[in-house]
């Protein structure tokens, strides 16, 4: 891992012109001589450049038809090479000598330039004796503390009355959100990046296609498609309309920012591939299924400590079916599955920790895996333990053809209602209790509980604690 590390790291040298240091690419130095000059990374593949291997015009062609061979490229660098050194009064050359792992697994070796060999050869040719003590070597020394994890970062001062003061406002300007929950749940410093420091990723031109719009986009258009049955009994063999809601799709994704940005390829691409999925969620809708609701907004009110806390959550649809209420949230991307007996095998027995620690929030993340469903099941029955007892809630997976995939699937409530409503009556408030506790209470704001957390996070380039 410490070599990988090693191996992808980079220094960007900008020099300024006759101003001090000057850095320079190899062809940049044409024409001009230094005092003194300082080459480094004289290793194959760079001096000179690996070689790319080209299907459609391969090497032994060139010469066939004409064209110049890659020897000539190498002749042309190796001259700029041998001119510049030769015409610098001091020349000091690096190369590194490590092993390394390679793309194929296996154990590789930094190999230094063949443009050194031949000095080096000419040399011992010249001095009639090898020159293996007369290659200094610079050793590089790293302590293993370097590389040692921090906790996060510490509270000072008065960070805690501000988490205080920052969720008592968002509590009574609308509520605790699933999202900002599960920030914290997954990394407590990007919830600290994110919401109490307000610290913006940075803005770019839209080149490619924004997960974030996509998935708006698709909830405005299923928004828009079921509209007209909001209240009513959904009949798939009567209801099914592909043409109606394709141009619905293609209305939003047309009028999109994202949709003006994207190149005409990936326009195509994305539309076609939005659409064939959005079809396929129509072939596995129920055969008929009452919508209640569409992107309906509740909150409640929990009590943690001293303190009162609003929680907040906007449903994207809930639906009626053989007597159950059916809570519905379309995801576009990645999602936590629930594995098989998951809730009876690891939520019910599971004991909140003791400790505001990392530990502690890690194993709460473990076993919970995303908030954002039991959640909705709160807020949708309102904490009350009958509504509880029949509403089920489920992602709709889009990605795999608008798969249902559910907290707890409905032919298994039958034989855990009892343990079903008992958990979400006490168990569950209690565990967001902890969360908010944690929040307020833990001594550092910790690093991620999922070390592949930080290679997607859009802090990670500003994080110290993130290794990714």
């Amino acid at each position: 891992m410490l070599r990988e590390i090693v191996r992808l790291a980079r220094t960007p040298f900008e020099g300024h012109p006759l101003v001090g240091l000057q850095v320079l690419g190899l062809l940049e130095t044409r024409l001009l001589s230094f005092e003194k000059v300082v080459m480094i990374d004289l290793n194959e593949e760079v001096v000179p450049a690996q070689e790319e291997v080209n299907p459609l015009l391969p090497e032994p062609l060139k010469g066939v038809i004409g064209l110049a061979a890659r020897e000539r490229e190498e002749a042309i660098v190796r001259y700029h090479f041998e001119r510049l050194i030769g015409s610098a009064g001091e020349v000091h050359l690096l190369w590194q000598a490590s092993a390394l792992p390679a793309a194929s697994g296996l154990e590789g070796k930094k190999v230094r330039s063949r443009f050194i060999e031949k000095l080096l050869w000419q040399e011992e040719k010249r001095r009639g004796d090898l020159l293996g003590e007369s290659v200094e070597k610079a050793p590089l020394h790293i302590s293993a503390g370097c590389f040692l994890k921090e906790g996060g970062l510490a509270k000072r001062g008065n960070d805690q009355v501000r988490v205080e003061q920052f969720l008592g406002e968002k509590s009574s300007g609308g509520g605790l959100s699933a999202s900002l929950l599960n920030t914290y749940l997954l990394c407590p410093l990007k919830f600290y990046y994110h919401y109490l420091l307000d610290l913006r990723p940075t803005t770019t031109v839209v080149e490619d296609v924004d997960s974030a719009e996509l998935g708006k986009i698709v909830h405005r258009t299923l928004e828009d498609y079921f509209a007209l049955y909001r209240g009513k009994t959904y009949l798939k063999a009567e209801d099914n309309n592909a043409e109606r809601l394709i141009a619905v799709l293609q209305g939003h994704f047309r009028g999109s920012a994202m949709y003006r940005f994207l190149a005409p390829e990936k326009r195509f691409f994305l539309e076609h591939a939005a659409a064939y999925r959005l079809k396929s969620y129509l072939s596995q809708v129920p055969e008929a299924t009452f919508i209640d609701a569409l992107e309906e907004e509740r909150c409640l009110t929990i009590p943690v400590g001293p303190h009162q806390y609003s929680l907040y959550g906007k449903v994207d649809r809930i639906d009626r079916r053989e007597g159950y209420r059916i809570i519905l949230d379309y995801k576009t991307g990645r999602i936590e599955n629930f594995a098989k007996s998951h809730f009876e095998k690891r939520l019910l027995p599971f004991s909140l920790p003791g400790e505001l620690d990392r530990e502690g929030l890690k194993a709460v993340k473990g076993v919970i895996k995303d908030l954002q469903l039991p959640l909705y099941v709160l807020l949708v029955a309102s904490g009350n333990e009958g509504e509880i007892a029949r509403t089920l809630t489920a992602y709709v997976d889009l990605a795999r053809g608008g798969e249902e995939v559910y907290f707890l699937p409905r032919e298994r409530l039958d034989g855990l209602r009892e343990a079903y409503t008992s958990w979400f009556m006490e168990s569950f408030p209690a565990l967001l209790a902890y969360v908010i506790d944690h929040m307020i209470g833990a001594p550092l704001f910790y690093r991620a509980t999922e070390d592949e957390a930080c290679r997607f996070c859009e802090y990670e380039t500003v994080c110290r604690f993130s290794l990714a």
